[in-house]
């Protein structure tokens, strides 16, 4: 097989972490002062600071509250950020500040002593008010000042607030990834067909040609290749039968040209979901562990070599299968052996690594047992 490493532009996010809001952004608050002397004006403050124009009293309380929940009066947002009192476009219902504030243009409170409406809370260069953990005061007084010991008449509330902001870094990366490529073909003038097909030969390599008498012939390199692993599996299963499966490098040792014990690794690795670099870490993995622990070799295979021929059958329940659970978990057992085989190259894999240390032992365990029936010692 061969394949190319190419490189591409991926968008990546990266979350950074959150900031706290200091300034209350902008807002409309439904008020209702009672109690308050009747008919007698009252300036509105906010903070301390004069904010009168900021209020429109032809609003009611049902007013606000049936408002959609995405109205301008429940998510102004930034839309009247640029008003130097209360809105008087967008589409409000009522727009325009009541009374215009200052010493000589007050609101009034009504028959009943109830002073109410709207109250917009304007967030800018000019305007703009710090949360504070106990609230900031509205409040309704019948003087122009804040003194409530020297006002007959007054009225107050808290609004608080708290939020923070979502940090984040979106931006382009490169991705490497792997692809496969169908080696050039090459033309032999010797003859009119023998530069469009491939053989299999005995020793195992695959040329172009037109093959010996009776040869099979196939139409790409990919083809051929894999035909020659559905003939080394068949020579497997026959050399298991002989009980010769413990010679890794012998014909049909293993489950991929130059044998070496992988299975599962190298059905990724066929369908490209395996580098190659990482694949030849496992086959020399493979081939250590074949004449060092013959026992965790044949275990291994004896269930391996079934369910890679049940995968192949390409049946509904094989494809979820492989998917959803040999693809994942077999990719992360080859990162771990990869790096085990060269730990300065290879990062590790932590479920690799637990899947390692967990099915060597079950595979040793199974291999005695075959080892056993067989009447081996």
């Amino acid at each position: 097989m061969a394949y190319e490493t190419r490189t591409r532009d991926i968008t990546v996010t990266k979350e950074l972490g959150y900031s706290k809001i200091f300034i209350h952004r902008p807002k409309f608050f439904y008020f209702e002062f009672v109690g308050l002397r009747p008919s007698t004006p009252h300036w509105m403050f906010f903070g301390a600071k004069e904010v009168t124009k900021w209020v429109n009293t032809s609003y009611s309380k049902s007013d606000f509250e049936n408002a959609g929940r995405n109205s301008i009066l429940k998510e102004p947002g930034e839309k009247f950020t640029s008003s130097t009192s209360f809105p008087s476009d967008g589409g409000l219902t009522y727009s325009g500040k009541t009374a215009s504030g200052g010493a000589s243009d007050p609101l009034y409170t009504d028959a009943n002593g109830i002073l109410k409406g709207l109250f917009y809370l304007q967030s800018n260069a000019t305007y703009n008010w710090q949360m504070k953990s106990g609230g900031t005061e509205l409040l309704a007084i019948d003087i122009f000042g804040t003194d409530i010991n020297s006002a007959y008449s007054y009225a107050s509330t808290s609004i608080k607030g708290a939020g923070q902001y979502e940090n984040y870094w979106t931006g382009t990366e490169k991705e490497t990834y792997e692809v496969w490529v169908e080696p050039p073909r090459v033309v032999n003038n010797n003859s009119n067909d023998d530069d469009k097909t491939y053989v299999i030969h005995s020793n195992g390599t695959i040329t172009h040609g037109i093959g010996l008498p009776g040869q099979e012939t196939y139409k790409s390199f990919h083809e051929a290749a894999v035909a020659k692993h559905e003939q080394t599996k068949f020579a497997k299963s026959n050399s298991h039968r002989k009980g010769s499966d413990n010679n890794p490098n012998a014909p049909g040792g293993g489950d991929t040209p130059g044998g070496g014990g992988t299975v599962l690794c190298s059905l990724l690795h066929r369908r490209g979901y395996l580098s190659q670099e990482i694949w030849e870490q496992d086959h020399k993995f493979g081939i250590w562990m074949s004449q060092n622990d013959p026992d965790v070799f044949n275990g291994y295979h004896s269930w391996a070599v079934p369910m890679v021929d049940w995968i192949e059958k390409e049946s509904l329940l094989s494809k979820i299968y492989f998917h959803g659970w040999v693809r994942p978990f077999t990719g992360a057992w080859a990162q771990h052996i990869a790096h085990r085989m060269e730990p300065e190259k290879f990062k590790d894999n932590k479920v690799g690594r637990l899947m390692l240390n967990i099915g060597v032992p079950l595979c040793r365990t199974i291999g005695k047992l075959m080892r056993r029936n067989k009447g081996i010692a």
